[in-house]
């Protein structure tokens, strides 16, 4: 098997050389003139054909809703939601805070895959002395707006027979600026300024941006800065106090631009700091709060190339490849003063507490078309290997005297290192018929994905994991995931649409292997090396495009069904265990889950129809679902808690038919919820926050003061309404009154931006 590794390691590594040799052999036999890159571009929008309910968002839109984080990005959309948590919310004080990823149609976590240009970013990580599954110990804030031209959503299980990461019920694509981006009509160079202030949390901006052309290469550069404090809230408890700052670059050279041999080099770099205290976790018996500096880390550099052969080759008409290397880190050092009743020191001793996960990732992709007739044949191949470490170590010193105190346990992994090795092969086949007299789209797809997690370093493991040392070993399997879409034109450029598609998520090295042991008390918390996988089975019909002019149209009904889900659940007194006499809990694949709903988004360009309000537009964009989750072993039958609550958002704007300027009013209605008490999954209930409903409204404005300078404004909850974001809240008790203050949604902010390009 290792030989079999090697060998697709060895011939993957050489797919980028070997086109870049063939094409310039190529090129050596024929005629200058080549064909455009413009025809790679069309092959990606005829994808989006072929594809269920997807969502794009372009660099205008992004920055005409004031995005400033990876939240921000789905601020009006339906059935999406960024959920984020805060350090110190749950028992222990060591985890950081951020946001964890994407809620989409009701599952949330590494249920949502999110890549950047294809590569995909380390999982959130599970916190196992939580006792709660998707109960994550840190953020993922390695996305900065500035860098991305597009973003994706696409909902539902990821359809197969496509490059990229695969989601279990959605994913959410960024994709990098280019130099070809600024570099039009002929410029050879671009040089950008941009200044952002959102008080919500006194934010400030800079963002710098530079790009230029010399002889036959292009060169980008973008840098982007920011601070900021604590996110201003609407409660009656003052948030944590919190400082942050990011930097982020991204850098970009490209040979052949226009010609049909492109090569790119691209180098991305995202860092956040930040300063925490935790004034919620004081009490009369710990008087101190705890103090926590967090560093997020994220790096890669990306070697691709894309050929487009201006000779007929029997095996594709585009080739896309690409080697990459990725680097990220979410590290924490917690500092807690912990009183004491001991004479000689009456002040205490100080906890120290390092925590760490650091995955380190190479890949290699190839991704190619060809058309044969009414088909249109995409095919292709990656292969990754992740190293991870997810370290926590402890030291303590008395205040009084500076002596170092006693730990029972100074050093341990939260997980097993692991190495973690995956093989994709996806073919995917758009079939181009008539059907009753109207032109069609069938497109079945299959992706074969080969894995193997192998754990490492079992040694330091075993320190402060001893009881689930012993259970550590290799997994390794084969999943096939198809897909089918059928594609009708109603009229030119509308389109209706049927599509299912099978999704999986193997389970993460924390679910596998998070240990949180405590002998001392009585009870661990722990992981199962004997997961099964996740699985779905996705449906879903609808329509899409111009049904008339000046309208645009995407609705959806879908039904998704989920088998294996993994929760943490109370297994008693294991005898094998004897040294924790109280309980174990251990992750499972305990549960099973159906959601169902309608989702509809649209824009009317009301000028088309009455030129005396030329340039006014409406949008509507609406969601509503419904889940049942059903536990395994005891038949019991719930809601779902993830499931989002409805939404509805109308958006009323205007551009000026010259575009010097613009503005639209944006209403966000969300129904209120609240988590079933009875969660049959965790097997646990209690009374949590019942989330209200709200309404909120938006205002922005957009001013293009000259060919060169954009001003944008926007003024936020604009009636100064009290809500929360439900996916975000949805596990806080009932009682825990100030954490639910803490956690409301900013009141009446304020953001602008001043933008310079030379």
């Amino acid at each position: 098997m290792t030989r079999h590794w090697l060998l697709a390691a060895g011939l993957a590594s050489l797919a980028l050389p070997m086109t870049v040799m063939a094409q310039a052999a190529a090129n050596a036999a024929l005629p200058a003139d080549s064909k455009s890159l413009a025809e790679v571009q069309v092959l990606g929008q005829r994808e989006e054909e072929t594809r269920g309910s997807l969502q794009r968002l372009d660099a205008e839109t992004l920055a005409g809703q004031d995005t400033n984080n990876m939240a921000d990005v789905v601020r009006y959309q339906p059935l999406v939601s960024a959920p984020g948590i805060a350090s110190g919310s749950g028992n222990n004080v060591w985890d950081g805070s951020g946001t964890t990823g994407y809620n989409i149609r009701g599952v949330d976590g590494n249920r949502v895959a999110i890549d950047v240009d294809g590569i995909a970013l380390p999982p959130a990580e599970s916190k196992p002395d939580s006792m709660q599954n998707n109960s994550f110990a840190g953020g993922r804030d390695t996305l900065e707006p500035e860098l991305y031209q597009l973003v994706e959503i696409e909902s539902g299980a990821t359809a197969s027979g496509r490059p990229g990461s695969n989601g279990l019920g959605g994913r959410v694509r960024f994709i990098t600026k280019s130099p070809e981006d600024f570099l039009q009509g002929g410029q050879s160079r671009y040089l950008g300024y941009k200044f952002g202030y959102l008080s919500s949390d006194k934010s400030r901006m800079h963002a710098l941006t530079g790009a230029a052309q010399v002889g036959g290469v292009q060169a980008l550069g973008i840098y982007v800065r920011r601070d900021g404090e604590e996110e201003k809230s609407e409660g009656d408890v003052a948030p944590n106090p919190k400082d942050w700052n990011s930097n982020a670059l991204l850098t970009k050279f490209v040979w052949g631009a226009g010609t049909n041999s492109r090569l790119g080099l691209g180098i991305e770099h995202v860092a956040r700091d930040t300063e925490l205290t935790n004034n919620n976790k004081i009490t009369a018996a710990s008087p101190y709060a705890p103090r926590q500096d967090g560093t997020d880390r994220r790096s890669r550099i990306s070697l691709e190339h894309t050929w487009v052969p201006q000779g007929e080759l029997a095996a594709f008409d585009v080739l896309d490849s690409r080697i990459y290397y990725q680097r990220s880190e979410a590290k924490n050092h917690t500092t807690a003063q912990v009183p004491t009743a001991q004479p000689r020191v009456p002040r205490g001793y100080e906890r120290h507490i390092l925590t760490n996960s650091e995955y380190k990732t190479l890949g290699v992709t190839a991704d190619a078309s060809k058309r044969l007739g009414q088909h249109h044949v995409f095919y292709g191949a990656a292969l990754t290997r992740t190293n991870n470490e997810r370290p926590w170590e402890e030291s303590r010193s008395y205040l009084d005297n500076g002596e170092v105190a006693p730990v029972a346990a100074p050093v341990r992994d939260r997980a097993a290192s692991a190495r973690d090795t995956r093989l994709s092969l996806y073919l995917r086949d758009e079939i181009g018929f008539t059907l009753a007299g109207r032109r069609a789209t069938l497109t079945p797809g299959l992706t074969v994905q080969h894995h193997r997690l192998k754990p490492t370093d079992v040694d330091r493991y075993a320190e402060g994991s001893s009881a689930s040392a012993g259970e550590l070993r290799t997994r390794s399997g084969t999943d096939w995931l198809p897909s089918l879409n059928l594609t009708v034109q109603l009229q030119p450029g509308f389109d209706a649409f049927a599509q299912y598609s099978r999704g999986v998520r193997q389970p993460t090295v924390s679910e596998l292997t998070g240990s949180f042991e405590n002998p001392g008390t009585g009870y661990a918390v722990l992981g199962n090396p004997d997961l099964k996988k996740e699985t779905s089975d996705n449906f879903e019909l609808g329509v899409r495009g111009e049904p008339s002019r000046g309208v645009t149209l995407s609705a959806s009904a879908f039904y998704s069904r989920y088998r294996n889900y993994i929760e943490y659940t109370n297994i008693g007194v294991d005898p094998s265990l004897p040294q924790f006499g109280l309980f174990v809990y251990r992750t499972d694949n305990i549960g099973k889950a159906t959601i169902w709903g309608t989702e509809l988004a649209s824009r009317f360009e009301l000028g088309e129809w009455a030129p005396s309000v030329q340039g006014l537009s409406l949008s509507l964009a609406a969601g509503w679902s419904k889940g049942t989750a059903r536990n395994s072993e005891t038949g019991e039958k719930a809601d779902l808690p993830s499931v989002l609550p409805a939404k509805l958002v109308l958006g009323l704007g205007y551009d000026d038919p010259g575009k010097r300027f613009g503005g639209a009013l944006h209403t966000t209605w969300t129904r209120g919820k609240q988590a079933p008490g009875a969660d049959v999954l965790r097997d646990s209930t209690g009374e949590y926050f019942d989330v209200p409903g709200a309404t909120v409204l938006d205002l922005t404005a957009y001013w293009n003061i000259s060919r060169n300078v954009t001003w944008r404004a926007g003024i936020y909850n604009l009636a100064d309404r009290k809500y929360w974001d439900y996916a975000s809240v949805r596990d806080l008790a009932a009682s825990a009154t100030g954490d639910i203050e803490r956690q409301a949604r900013p009141g009446r902010s304020f953001g602008t931006s001043l933008e310079v390009r030379f």
